[in-house]
């Protein structure tokens, strides 16, 4: 009894630390350095015994794998976690991973797919009764539909998912996942800017950087500065627009995300262009030309390697069903085989008692003619 007393004590210490560890590099890194996220959660993973840390991680990897846009790895995580939630059931692991799912396939423009799952995961999670978890995976659902809709250029659905996703956020004790708010104020922002709403788009694009100010995460701070950028140079506001800009750039010197360096280059050359300032436009023209070309490279690359994963993925399945196949072969033979063996056994006895029961045969034929004559 002691025994599975202090055993459980362990698992629930070990459970604690690894939670602690999983929160810290969501909180920390998950937006500024996701390699880091990826390598600490992947050992986290492969460590644990315990189901339920095992799929918190998995979900971390595979958002750690969508922030450096290598969806086929996020995706192909998503699907480990969902493995895993089926083993525990529960509906807080089941409306997390269909989220998951339908933000994965809504990155890869799948949007059917996307939809199919989200319905799933609203459908668990509106049920939410007081429940924190999900009442965040609600929240994180209207998100996801937002985006869609933003995709689809329906802005006015759009920003209303946006709306009730953030409504859903700020209901929770400390605005758990603040990271999340400024992400869907920073694309509501565009969706006003579409819209040529830009007294909205600056206040929704203000907003999400005062959240992302608030938990320190540059990168979602830069993309705010860069969309509240944007507006000022539709209003011919282009010193304004510049400044913003650099100040976006310094923010994310050492994030290292090629789209976001992309998009503040491009924002600065149209801007210097527009103030007739040729020196400066080369400059950040040829940065963004550069820049393009390093995330077509990233993107080929990520292709790429998704493809050798799969590759590499076959080559083991197809390795095991041979080495599977060999073992069933030689079991097959062997006990081929044996049944030979054992049927030229049970004939050579067979054979040796038929061959006695002769002889006694002969032997009582034999004595009876003695006796008759």
């Amino acid at each position: 009894m002691l025994a599975s007393s202090f055993e459980a004590a362990g698992q629930r210490g070990e459970s604690d630390d690894k939670d602690s560890l999983l929160e810290s590099l969501k909180r920390e890194y998950l937006y500024d350095n996701p390699q880091k996220v990826i390598d600490i959660a992947g050992e986290v993973m492969h460590s644990s015994h315990q189901n339920r840390v095992r799929f918190k991680a998995a979900i971390l990897i595979s958002t750690a794998y969508s922030a450096e846009r290598d969806y086929m790895n996020a995706l192909e995580k998503a699907l480990d976690a969902r493995e895993i939630a089926e083993k525990m059931g529960g509906r807080s692991f089941r409306a997390q991973i269909y989220n998951k799912l339908g933000e994965i396939y809504y990155q890869l423009k799948v949007y059917d797919k996307a939809i199919e799952f989200l319905d799933r995961a609203e459908k668990i999670s509106s049920e939410n009764g007081g429940n924190e978890e999900l009442q965040f995976q609600l929240a994180s659902n209207y998100i996801v539909k937002g985006f869609i809709y933003k995709d689809k250029l329906n802005c006015e659905i759009a920003i209303g998912f946006f709306n009730k996703g953030i409504k859903e956020y700020l209901k929770l004790p400390d605005f758990k996942n603040t990271g999340n708010i400024s992400i869907a104020a920073y694309n509501k922002g565009n969706c006003y800017t579409l819209l040529q709403e830009y007294a909205e788009a600056i206040s929704s694009y203000e907003y999400a950087r005062s959240i992302a100010d608030s938990i320190g995460a540059n990168s979602l701070s830069a993309f705010a500065q860069k969309g509240l950028a944007n507006v000022y140079t539709l209003q011919g506001n282009y010193d304004e627009a510049i400044k913003l800009l650099r100040e976006a750039h310094e923010i994310s010197r050492d994030v290292g995300d090629l789209v976001l360096d992309r998009e503040i280059y491009k924002g600065l050359s149209k801007n210097y262009l527009a103030l007739k300032d040729r020196i400066n436009f080369k400059k950040y023209n040829a940065l963004y030309l550069e820049y393009q070309l390093k995330v077509k490279n990233a993107e080929r690359k990520s292709i790429s390697n998704s493809i050798n994963r799969i590759i590499r993925s076959k080559e083991i399945e197809i390795e095991k069903a041979r080495t599977k196949y060999y073992l069933q072969l030689k079991i097959l033979i062997g006990g081929s085989l044996l049944l030979i063996l054992l049927t030229i056994f049970l004939l050579r006895r067979q054979n040796k008692a038929i061959l006695s029961l002769k002889k006694t045969i002969e032997k009582r034929s034999s004595r009876h003619k003695m006796t008759s004559a």
